[in-house]
């Protein structure tokens, strides 16, 4: 069990509602409610306090939390949750950041996760802030002035898990090192900011990637095709060899090269699939490289 579950477990053994529990260690029941449902930890003295009322060491409350933060590699962790129960057009803003993760879900819950190693007032420092409208909802993180942009792109990963079933398309605004897009279904799925590498694994649905530094994609196949949108960049994207696709650019400033391997090979294909690759921008240049094993990327 995690702390949530521990201090569930404990509270209902001792035959204590939510209220009576926060009354004997002074906070509010929305706290205690935080805690049980993995919103967030108590402070260090509110940890003293409850291992004091329930007869047990601090150990015994943190020890599976421990061994679940060593298991997910972070040491700081902050879990935002949010019901969906319709599709919806997902406007996302979450600003600098070292890696952001979005990986489509069976479930029905939106979760925003905050992790870092270095950050450790992620629940005071960094907000997520939910707009929910009738067709479209609004995503933004805000962050106080104790974590800087230099900081955030150092040292906070986050990660969005995101129902399939409600997700109608999709907009990313960060400035990032890395973004994955893991096990997503929807029409339109499109970033614009500043990234460096880009992995897409099990994407069905048009990509559009709006950048304005080189940047390198990896996927594992082209299911509904991708744009991207340099001005003065020049990027490489790979792709699995074998992918039935078209490329074209759009501007005559603009150049699309073409590799196996590593090694240059004429000429364009068009084979009029719906999986076109496109360059759009100015001064931009883009290599597609078909690869017979995916590259390493660092």
């Amino acid at each position: 069990m995690n702390f949530a579950e521990t201090l569930k477990t404990l509270r209902k053994e001792f035959g204590m509602s939510q209220e009576q529990l926060a009354e004997k260690i002074g906070v509010s029941r929305q706290a205690i409610t935080k805690w049980e449902t993995d919103g967030g930890m108590p402070d260090i003295e509110n940890i003293l306090s409850i291992a004091a009322l329930f007869h047990v060491t601090v150990d015994d409350l943190l020890s599976a939390e421990k061994t679940r933060r060593q298991t997910t590699g972070f040491f700081h962790e902050s879990i935002t949750e949010y019901d969906i129960d319709a599709g919806k057009h997902y406007d996302i803003h979450m600003g600098g950041a070292r890696e952001i993760t979005l990986e489509g879900t069976d479930g029905e819950k939106l979760r925003v996760r905050l992790a870092s190693n270095v950050i450790s007032s992620l629940e005071q420092s960094c907000k997520v802030k939910i707009d929910d409208g009738k067709n479209h909802i609004d995503i933004d993180l805000k962050r106080g002035d104790e974590v800087s942009e230099a900081q955030a792109r150092e040292a906070l990963d986050i990660f969005l898990y995101i129902p399939n079933r409600y997700l109608a398309g999709l907009e990313l605004a960060a400035n990032i090192g890395t973004l994955r897009l893991c096990g997503l279904t929807a029409p339109s799925l499109e970033f614009d900011g500043r990234v460096n590498s880009v992995f897409l694994n099990g994407v069905t649905g048009a990509v559009e990637l709006t950048c304005s530094t080189d940047m390198t994609v990896l996927c594992d196949g082209l299911d509904g095709g991708i744009g991207i949108n340099q001005i003065s960049a020049a990027s490489l994207l790979h792709i699995p060899k074998g992918t039935s696709y078209s490329a074209r650019k759009k501007g005559g400033s603009n150049t699309i090269r073409r590799t196996l391997d590593g090694r240059a090979i004429e000429g364009l294909p068009d084979e009029g699939t719906d999986s076109l690759i496109k360059l759009s921008g100015l001064n931009a240049e883009l290599t597609i490289n078909e690869y017979t094993s995916p590259p390493v990327l660092r």
